[in-house]
């Protein structure tokens, strides 16, 4: 019998043509996506804080059919985030969230948060959504295993950990926050009539300089011996990112290692922890940091090349021709929506397309869709493609080589993201300043 090859780089579909973003790009997984995406022919943006290291970065991708440019973003300064957005002109194919830093001493960011939960979440959530007027195609945003903490929560009632600041406890809610806000944003989003997808995904063990500034020296410790015993080098972490964000798959996906615990492997669907899987908190966290960044999820008008929207300073030019439409392309006219051609009929199930608790698609059932198809643990090549692409996209084929659907026609919604229970359920103006104490 023949075993079928494991996906890897040289899998990666043309890119000629498509422009990706990637953050913290200098090093690390960083590094390596820029170098897988610009070999397939993207044109790719290293999103760094410090030039001079991203410039050095850049210069070892060598032999790449795409390019490679530089440019200054600091996410813990949302200053410079908006200063990034600003000025953006042309359209994003892909935005890849992979900066972050882990299990660091307490420190605040330039606007006062703390620096993981500030970092790894907030300054990806502003990016994020200043971003999608420009966005194409599809989110990807790097979590980790470590959001499986036992007792891992998002602490609503004091996001800097005040008092009780502990670096493990403080990486692991950022991790547990990209989940959610992939999966909240992906609610957005197809209510909303987009064709652009959020997905997420986790490197397993990769060996980066990431464990490096890691606050206890025995953690440090035992990081090295893994990173030598247990830990796959960068290219290898990078492939769930790639998979991604260049496979044709369904909203919300999450994307892991295939191997024994989630450490090392090809890339493949992958569980989540049910806080994780849990909308009701991934809306409380999305109202919580449009209150504290000041950025709100765009509100889509008027068809392509009609109206222009205003998002966070910048006006963004309108998309003609055949390209992927973006949140632009939404008109109130109609409520279709456009899928991908692959699964039309079934490619944004996973989330509900209603306010919150309403209709069949309401919260209720994507947290039961969610939780069956994702937090259930069945996590091999196998099991998420028989187990867990049914639920989502009977139709789908497997993942290969394929290149990534893309959808040419208009996409239409209503013209708006649902705010139905959001305030019920998330914090007033007043308590999420609060919960930044």
């Amino acid at each position: 019998m023949t075993q079928t090859p494991k996906w890897n780089t040289t899998d990666i579909p043309d890119q000629t043509g498509r422009t990706a973003i990637v953050t913290g790009a200098n090093s690390g997984l960083g590094i390596a996506t820029v170098d897988a995406l610009a070999r397939a022919g993207a044109h790719v943006v290293l999103a760094v804080r410090d030039l001079k290291r991203g410039e050095s970065a850049a210069a070892t991708v060598r032999g790449a059919r795409g390019t490679v440019e530089v440019r200054r973003l600091d996410l813990a300064d949302l200053a410079s985030v908006r200063a990034f957005a600003a000025a953006w002109q042309d359209p994003v194919d892909l935005l890849i969230n992979n900066a972050g830093v882990m299990n660091i001493p307490e420190s605040r960011t330039k606007d006062g948060f703390e620096t993981q939960f500030g970092t790894n979440h907030l300054g990806h959530f502003a990016l994020t959504n200043l971003l999608l007027p420009r966005l194409t195609d599809r989110v990807v945003t790097v979590s980790s295993g470590a959001h499986r903490l036992p007792g891992n929560h998002i602490h609503f009632d004091d996001l800097n950990l005040t008092g009780a600041y502990r670096p493990v406890t403080a990486y692991s809610q950022s991790k547990l926050a990209n989940l959610l806000f992939t999966l909240e944003l992906q609610r957005r989003l197809a209510a909303a009539g987009s064709p652009v997808r959020a997905l997420a995904a986790h490197p397993g063990w990769a060996a980066t300089n990431l464990q490096g500034a890691d606050a206890s020296a025995l953690r440090r410790a035992v990081m090295r011996v893994g990173n030598r015993l247990v830990a796959q080098d960068n290219k290898a972490g990078a492939l769930p990112t790639l998979y991604a964000a260049t496979q044709d798959l369904p909203g919300a996906s999450y994307l892991g290692p295939d191997g024994l615990g989630e450490m090392r492997g090809a890339p493949t669907l992958v569980g989540r922890t049910a806080a994780a899987s849990d909308p009701e908190s991934a809306r409380r966290l999305w109202q919580a940091s449009e209150e504290l960044t000041g950025v709100t999820f765009p509100s889509p008008t008027g068809r392509e090349g009609h109206g222009r929207r205003t998002v966070g300073g910048a006006v963004p030019a309108a998309r003609t021709g055949t390209r992927t439409r973006s949140l632009l392309s939404i008109s109130s006219a109609t409520s279709s929506v456009s899928r991908p051609p692959a699964c039309r009929s079934s490619a944004f199930r996973t989330l509900p397309t209603t306010p919150a608790g309403e209709g069949p698609h309401g919260a209720a059932a994507a947290s039961t869709l969610l939780r069956s198809s994702w937090a259930s643990g069945k996590n091999s090549p196998a099991a998420s493609r028989a187990s867990d692409a049914p639920s989502v996209c009977r139709n789908r084929p497997s993942p290969g080589r394929s290149r990534p659907q893309r959808t040419a026609g208009s996409s239409r919604g209503n013209g708006n993201s649902p705010s139905g229970g959001i305030g019920s359920a998330g914090a007033t103006g007043a308590t999420a300043r609060q919960a930044i104490r």
